[in-house]
């Protein structure tokens, strides 16, 4: 994030290492509960600014870049950044790093990268013991896929539940029995 963007105060350094991450994960202030506690409250369902980007990303996707841009830069200018004077070809990869900015840690993520058709590599943060592992999953990855609940599938005998789900229940009873 860039220093003169007002979303990084929600990011406070630990106070022993100065870093923005601490034994238990990243420092985050941007939700909190109406008695001030932080991490406990509820967030917002529906945003004007992540309306902004939606647009933004869809007019992008239809090469309809000036639109795309003012929608953007509605969202940029609010939180203290200059307008976006990237190239077009360059806007969609800026929109997406934009919603990950704005709407961090409020599940949008999984969404966007499964719209996207794009592939989660995860890797180690120098430094830190919690997340040292490597996790990559493929674009279009059934793990990717949440199952389908039980209650509606046995509602429309259609459905079928994921492979991976389907897999995982078998082995449970086979192991039971």
């Amino acid at each position: 994030m860039e220093d003169k963007d007002i979303r990084k105060t929600q990011f406070p350094k630990d106070s022993e290492t100065n870093d923005y991450i601490s034994e238990t994960g990243y420092l985050t202030t941007k939700i909190h509960s109406r008695n001030n506690e932080m991490g406990q409250g509820s967030f917002n369902m529906l945003r004007g600014s992540e309306m902004y980007l939606i647009i933004a990303e869809l007019a992008a996707d239809k090469q309809h870049y000036d639109v795309a841009k003012e929608a953007l830069n509605v969202v940029r200018i609010a939180r203290g950044l200059d307008k976006y004077s990237g190239t077009d070809a360059g806007l969609a990869d800026e929109i997406q790093q934009e919603r990950r900015r704005e709407l961090f840690a409020e599940g949008h993520r999984l969404f966007d990268m499964k719209r996207r058709g794009l592939a989660l590599t995860r890797t180690g943060v120098d430094g830190h013991d919690l997340w040292t592992s490597q996790l990559d999953l493929p674009a279009g990855s059934d793990r990717f896929e949440l199952p389908i609940p039980q209650a509606e599938i046995d509602a429309n005998g259609e459905l079928t539940n994921n492979r991976n789900y389907t897999i995982c229940i078998l082995l449970i009873i086979k192991n039971i029995q």
